[in-house]
């Protein structure tokens, strides 16, 4: 039996999804100055005056699909570079725009962080983890591990595969992120650096690999976005729509679609991988067929991307604290801190851009 190869498409370079890439970034601010007011446990920083569910609510389904949409898009653009260049020439830009982020970027704004927050929070430095050095720089652990598995596959594999490898990795993937979330809650007790790493490089890893492959797949298979009919996105539509709704009312706990239990539990998770997919893909279509060059604004927000994300996280938290105020309403608190969010991720941007060893530090281009 012979093996289709498909052969890599002709050059073009993919403004749209270079901007829904960073889109995809920067409405992560919104998503973390949000949980500053969540009614729940917060990760970021928990206000003891604001808590509101429905400014929380209305941010929150930019959660339930914004790094599967991430990981589908950089699966495609990460096989567009194999595609084009020496496997050498891809390890080294993922070293210098990944790994250097990760390990200077990411983990010098997250110090700076844990020296204000020992000053004027009450932190301590006893308990300076693995979470504390990364939190939201996890994405850049997963993006070169994806790039580690690029490197092991032979050159070209994804352009020998078919429409039913993808849908079976998929699966796998899917199960499989399932049964491990049912093992870490029920059988799997892991406290500190432990549960850290294994979240990072098994959980995220497990359930962000198959939308990495689902976007490199495109990448040779690109003739599924131009052939695909309007009543199939129509239905794609339909799905996306009915699986948000039920993992948007499931958990923010308005109706327990999915009550416990092992099976349920199993379906609640898939259920929200395909409610991600299904929008992620909707995004990706769309974008893909953007085929505008990128004003001066658009190639602005675009660069700065990755330095904005990285340093608002710490950003939030230390203003959340600063200007937690009971006189402020939740509303004007809130556009106060996205406000001095973006403000302060900008000027750092600024910063960053004009000071050689910054550019390097957080992996932005000459």
């Amino acid at each position: 039996m012979t093996i289709k190869t498909v052969t890599a498409p002709p050059p073009r370079y993919y403004h749209g999804l270079d901007e829904l890439r960073a889109a995809l970034m920067l409405i992560g601010v919104f998503w973390h100055a949000a949980a500053v007011l969540s009614p729940f446990a917060s990760f970021v920083y928990a206000s003891p005056y604001h808590q509101s569910m429905p400014l929380y609510a209305s941010i929150y389904p930019e959660h339930i699909f914004r790094m599967e949409a991430f990981f589908l898009v950089s699966g495609f653009l990460a096989q567009m570079t194999l595609a084009r260049k020496d496997k050498r020439v891809f390890w080294q830009a993922r070293l210098k725009r990944v790994l250097l982020p990760l390990l200077l970027g990411c983990l010098g704004v997250n110090f700076i962080l844990q020296v204000f927050g020992s000053i004027f929070m009450g932190y301590e430095w006893a308990h300076y983890d693995v979470w504390r050095w990364v939190m939201h720089g996890w994405f850049l652990i997963c993006l070169m591990v994806f790039a580690t598995v690029d490197m092991l596959l032979p050159r070209g594999v994804f352009a020998r595969m078919g429409v039913l490898p993808c849908i079976l990795v998929a699966t796998i993937g899917w199960i499989g992120y399932a049964a491990l979330i049912y093992w870490n809650a029920v059988s799997w007790h892991l406290d500190g650096n432990a549960s850290t790493l294994y979240n990072f490089f098994i959980l995220h890893g497990v359930q962000y690999y198959p939308f990495y492959f689902a976007g490199a797949l495109l990448y040779y298979h690109q003739d599924v976005l131009t052939r695909i009919s309007r009543r199939t996105l129509w239905v794609i539509a339909a799905l996306a729509l009915l699986t948000m709704s039920l993992v948007y009312v499931n958990n923010l706990q308005f109706y327990p679609v999915f009550p416990p239990g092992t099976l349920s539990m199993i379906l609640q998770r898939l259920n929200q991988m395909v409610a991600a997919g299904s929008v992620a893909f909707l995004l990706f279509f769309y974008f893909y067929h953007v085929q505008r060059e990128a004003n001066r604004v658009v190639r602005y927000l675009i660069n700065s991307a990755i330095v904005i994300y990285l340093v608002h996280h710490p950003l939030v938290i230390m203003f959340g604290w600063l200007i937690d105020d009971p006189a402020l309403s939740n509303v004007a608190y809130y556009l106060l801190l996205l406000l001095l969010a973006f403000v302060f991720s900008y000027l750092c941007y600024e910063g960053v851009r004009r000071i050689a060893w910054l550019r390097v530090t957080f992996g932005l281009k000459g």
